[in-house]
């Protein structure tokens, strides 16, 4: 499967925000996408997931996976999303946002079970077994029991990608994934999120800030400016420290590096005026 943005368009009445989007996203790869504040990421991310009507252009699923339909709505061609209903598009999308508000003290093991709202299960066993499987790939199984509000910035981010991940998803869409977590938390999450790319064979869509992790982690990256794609491409051939320079205004320096098996961005500093 595959998915094609095609021309998106999105706005609010007053502010242009996204103009002429077009890119591919392919299964087996973490997609990053890169730029500064306001141009437009969370909210590509959110025209991707449905959250919010694109204005124009369509997002297409190119061979969609069967199992994401309803029974009477099988399809083989391409599809548009917004032809999808509610549990259809959440079998293939999953998102885990900057933030999770979580008005009540459910714990993590209710706070997973809802991710099967659109998974029906045949038995409280199957259930269960989902769950488990669930919380245990994404390292929260030890949370199970416990108040979401009790746990901390990062022992959450698993608990909601376990929620994700209880949905089967084709599409897993991340936002700041590593906000607000500690160095250890960080690389324990992205290390999980490469796991989840090659044994599920998914498509990862990641908005970032971090530089370093998007140049060692992803395997294609596109870069926004004021509401527009300026570049995209497998992330050695687009992340250029011309480009760092031009869109993030800092200096950098950035090679291969054999210890991480990737790229290593080192930062030196602002560009001075």
């Amino acid at each position: 499967m595959k998915i094609d943005v095609s021309g998106v368009q999105f706005g609010y009445k007053s502010t242009h925000i996204l103009d002429n989007i077009t890119f591919e996203a392919k299964e087996g790869k973490i997609l990053g996408i890169l730029g500064e504040n306001g141009c437009g990421k969370t909210t590509l991310l959110k025209c991707i997931n449905r959250m919010l009507k694109p204005q124009g252009g369509a997002i297409l699923l190119d061979d969609p996976d069967p199992g994401i339909f309803d029974k009477n709505n099988v399809r083989d061609d391409d599809v548009n999303i917004s032809e999808l209903s509610r549990k259809e598009l959440a079998r293939c999308f999953a998102i885990v946002s900057q933030t999770t508000s979580m008005p009540f003290p459910y714990t993590g093991y209710d706070a997973v079970r809802m991710g099967l709202y659109a998974r029906s299960s045949a038995t409280k066993e199957d259930e269960n077994e989902k769950i488990y499987n669930a919380m245990k790939e994404a390292g929260a199984l030890e949370f199970a029991e416990r108040s979401v509000k009790e746990l901390s910035g990062g022992e959450l981010r698993r608990v909601m990608i376990a929620r994700a991940l209880v949905q089967n998803p084709k599409v897993l869409l991340l936002d700041e994934p590593t906000l607000h977590l500690d160095m250890d938390h960080q690389f324990a999450l992205m290390d999980l999120i490469t796991h989840l790319r090659d044994s599920r064979n998914m498509i990862i869509i990641m908005v970032t800030h971090d530089l370093t992790y998007a140049a060692r982690y992803c395997d294609e990256v596109l870069i926004m400016e004021k509401g527009r794609i300026i570049r995209a491409g497998p992330v050695a051939e687009v992340l250029k420290p011309d480009v760092v320079r031009d869109v993030f205004h800092i200096n950098a320096m950035i090679e291969y590096d054999e210890r991480v098996k990737g790229l290593n961005v080192v930062m030196i500093g602002r560009v001075s005026s």
